[in-house]
């Protein structure tokens, strides 16, 4: 399956059972969308996935659609953008430790409404990583953001294990965040 792009739109119920590992390829953009409720995208069998230097990879979610990559645990190089839009949408990366954008950049983000699951990434290397209070993201859990990016809009967001903010940007709007840990930036 590498190298494909997968929609699940108006109701549909896509699932690859068979499918464990995935590469994106060179030079394209390639989508995983879920759109509408009851749209589900399910590629649970996913243990790894790897895009490039120059190839996208865009996880998206939007109007209540879900996208089940509940075993990934590694992501081992390219770009990849994860985005959860609306209320119900769900990007379900729970068992993901692995987000390796180091020849790249790549983006995590979750609003009005969506859900993005990453309680296991702890470090963010070349990741903008997008924290809104009308969504929900897991970030508590992360100790370290390399070479990236924190977007935090509205609300009291709290950092508690974050040390590290190293050649990274740091935007606050209309927000009060907490960084008791951080001794690094």
């Amino acid at each position: 399956m590498d190298q494909a792009s997968i929609y699940a739109r108006s109701g549909s119920v896509v699932r690859f059972p068979g499918i464990t590992s995935y590469a994106t390829g060179s030079t394209n953009q390639r989508f995983w969308q879920a759109e509408g409720a009851g749209s589900v995208l399910d590629l649970s069998g996913i243990t790894s996935f790897a895009g490039n230097f120059a190839d996208h990879l865009n996880i998206l979610a939007y109007s209540g659609g879900k996208v089940d990559l509940r075993n990934a645990s590694a992501q081992s190089e390219g770009h990849v953008n994860v985005y959860a839009q609306d209320t119900g949408s769900l990007i379900d990366l729970s068992k993901l430790v692995t987000l390796n954008s180091t020849h790249n950049v790549s983006y995590l983000q979750a609003a009005a409404g969506g859900t993005v699951k990453i309680p296991l990434l702890t470090q963010l290397d070349s990741t903008y990583l997008t924290v809104n209070n009308d969504a929900t993201i897991d970030y508590a859990q992360i100790t370290r953001i390399i070479n990236g990016s924190l977007t935090i809009n509205n609300g009291t967001p709290a950092f508690p294990l974050l040390t590290h903010l190293t050649n990274s940007t740091v935007d606050v709007r209309n927000a009060t965040p907490g960084f008791s840990a951080v001794t690094s930036m």
